[in-house]
């Protein structure tokens, strides 16, 4: 992964308030030191959880989301891949 490249980004369309019709859409970035082909991430899925150590030594799983690879460019050494919510 490269250092500083991930991010999530959330907007709403259609207005700046929730309402019948608009749509909520969030994406996700992240840029990853790779060789392979990136028709090979064609209909990918990413699955995004923080894991939080608790009380114990435990770790909790905290879900942040599903998302499905929209777009994957070459960059380099580097995969630039851009992923939208899976709104299922």
């Amino acid at each position: 992964m490269v250092k500083g490249s991930g991010y999530i980004t959330s907007q709403c369309c259609g207005s700046t308030e929730i309402e019948l019709g608009t749509v909520y859409a969030v994406e996700m970035g992240i840029s990853l030191f790779s060789e392979i082909d990136r028709y090979m991430l064609e209909d990918a899925m990413v699955t995004l959880s923080y894991h939080l150590q608790v009380k114990g030594g435990n770790y909790e799983e905290i879900p942040m989301g599903i998302f499905e690879v929209s777009e994957v460019n070459r960059k380099a050494k580097c995969l630039v891949q851009h992923c939208l919510n899976n709104n299922e």
